[in-house]
């Protein structure tokens, strides 16, 4: 076994999160809801009845809008800026989850300067405004939207929360687990499909070699003023390549449906390594002193194979994918798919289309169209990458995106959009360090976030301190696994709860085992549709089976009925009326 081979200064990675989720409040005497709000197609909302919300003894009460509060936003402040939110509901509900953090020890709050506890420095990264965000951040979300569902009484508004940039220490985690448990009991909150949970993981604090931000670009771009440390050009290919090898196996800890979003298309389908295609760039400043990159993008051959390796890699002693860590798993026998699921199921398409009305429908990615389709196809133009930025343009879509999936938006689901060049075609902050994890699905489980923030910084902590054998051994094993299921072989023998184990992440195995075997949903949906983090079990009476599957759209039945008794209503209606 080879000592490590990547030497770091500081063994240091940051991390952040992004919260999205629906709060809501009660509207007294409240008038019929808005839906002319300038989308294309806005169906009738599904009422429920308030007393199934009320007589929960376990859910936390919903606040009442005061009066002479706005309960929407008129049309012409769909987009409003955060002055223009006084006096509604957003920006009263955005002022109530900012008090309510700051209860939480040691929080601090963007916009609110009251006296910081010093003892919580050390999980800061930043502890003064004129080096980066130095708080929790509240903002609104237009595209975190009910239009399908209304509970009687009620109004909800979306919300975004994202954590300032921590260290990624235990009172880090501990500290992101209390702010969402804090949320959770105090507020009436939920997420569904079109919500997400985005885990950002960084190299460091500030780059004192990098000069101070223009005033100008600070403010355009979040408020930074000076430069993040970036991710060694070593450590990142590395992490690609577990991201590229692993996105099999990690895209069944969320639901099938995330495939089908465009805002998080997997690197598998949609980047240009997925499509065979290498960019080179040139950098060059225009007429105004702007730089520029001209993006040229060629064909590359598949490359199935490890001959490309150097000589004292082949060589390894690589271990078998019959042998992998002896940490117990709870079964022993049983193993999850290596493969992301392909074709996506009809329902999983139909129903995100469905759901997810406002965010320009679905995609379904088409495996049949993909240059790249193998792990190791992909191994050799990550690892021959020279700098962050080629590696970021690989990973990437092609320009223009790709047809029917796409359409331009350059975030897929391992996003390292922060290490393009800045050019006019990818107009990115360059200052930001981070890559993103975007697949997971929304969640205010406090176990859930601490579990997957701890997997995401996980890949970074393997791909920086794993010597040569421990890396190529799990890569070997991922690819041999996919393989085997490619080839419709019954059984492999390495699957997500392996990976998360060769990563170190027992814990976070365990987790993820036992959901998935036991409880997928409650793993897939711990609060889609369903209020709080207190009644993620769906098993324990029948007014909760009755309020979980009133709003668990997922379950398509239950929409056929509702449908069903809407034509039987409007038959009915139409007969009434022939009779006078």
């Amino acid at each position: 076994m080879t000592s490590p081979t990547i030497q770091c200064s500081k063994n240091e990675l940051t991390f952040g999160v992004e919260l999205e989720f629906l709060f809501y409040f009660r509207a007294p005497n409240d008038g019929p809801r808005n839906l002319n709000d300038g989308r294309a197609c806005v169906p009738v909302p599904w009422t429920i009845p308030s007393d199934l919300i009320e007589s929960d003894p376990r859910l936390p009460p919903a606040p009442v809008l005061p009066d002479g509060i706005l309960p929407e936003l008129p049309i012409e402040m769909l987009d409003p800026d955060p002055e223009e939110l006084a006096g509604t509901a957003l920006g009263w509900a955005m002022e109530l989850i900012r008090k309510a953090i700051l209860t939480v020890p040691g929080a601090r709050v963007q916009g609110h300067t009251i006296p910081w506890d010093e003892k919580y420095n050390s999980m800061y990264v930043y502890l003064d405004i004129d080096d980066g965000p130095i708080g929790w951040h509240v903002k609104s979300d237009s595209s975190v939207d009910e239009v399908e569902l209304q509970i009687d009484g009620y109004r909800c508004v979306g919300i975004e929360v994202t954590s300032p940039p921590l260290w990624d220490t235990p009172e880090s985690h501990r500290h992101v687990y209390q702010v969402v448990q804090t949320l959770t009991s105090k507020f009436l909150l939920r997420v569904h499909p079109r919500c997400g949970l985005h885990v950002h993981v960084g190299a460091g604090g500030i780059d004192e070699t990098q000069p101070r931000l223009r005033r100008s670009s600070a403010e355009v771009f979040n408020n930074i003023p000076r430069p993040a440390k970036k991710h060694d050009v070593a450590v990142l290919k590395r992490a690609a390549a577990l991201m590229w090898a692993a996105d099999g196996v990690l895209s069944h800890a969320h639901p099938v449906e995330r495939g089908c979003s465009r805002y998080t298309p997997s690197i598998r389908f949609a980047s240009r390594l997925a499509h065979g295609l290498w960019a080179k760039y040139r950098k060059h400043e225009d007429a105004f002193g702007v730089e520029r990159v001209d993006v040229m993008e060629r064909s590359i051959p598949p490359q199935h194979d490890q001959n490309w390796l150097p000589a004292n890699i082949r060589d390894l002693p690589l271990a078998s994918t019959a042998t992998t860590t002896n940490f117990p798993r709870v079964e022993p026998t049983q193993r999850f798919p290596a493969a992301r699921t392909d074709p996506l199921p009809i329902r999983a398409h139909e129903w995100f289309q469905r759901l997810s009305i406002g965010t320009h429908g679905a995609v379904r990615p088409d495996r049949a169209k993909l240059a790249n389709k193998t792990v190791l196809s992909g191994m050799q133009p990550i690892m021959t990458c020279t700098n962050t930025e080629q590696l970021a343009l690989l990973l990437s879509p092609p320009s223009g995106g790709v047809r029917d999936y796409t359409h331009g938006e350059s975030r897929l689901n391992y996003n390292l959009r922060k290490y393009l060049p800045h050019s006019r075609d990818f107009p990115v902050y360059v200052a930001s360090g981070t890559v993103e994890f975007r697949e997971s699905t929304g969640s205010l489980s406090a176990d859930w976030i601490a579990t997957w923030s701890n997997v995401c910084l996980g890949i970074f902590r393997f791909a920086r301190d794993a010597s040569d054998a421990q890396f190529w051994t799990v890569i070997r094993k991922l690819a041999e696994a996919e393989e085997a299921e490619d080839a419709g072989a019954s059984e492999h023998d390495y699957d997500i709860v392996s990976l998360l184990h060769d990563l170190g992440l027992f814990s976070e195995a365990l987790y993820v085992e036992t959901k998935l075997r036991d409880k997928t949903k409650s793993l897939w949906y711990p609060n889609l549709l369903v209020f709080g983090e207190k009644i993620q079990d769906v098993d324990d009476d029948k007014r909760r089976e009755m309020l979980y599957n009133n709003m668990l759209k997922w379950q398509r039945n239950l929409a056929e009925r509702l449908i069903a008794q809407e034509k039987a209503k409007q038959a009915q209606s139409t007969q009434q009326c022939g009779t006078q």
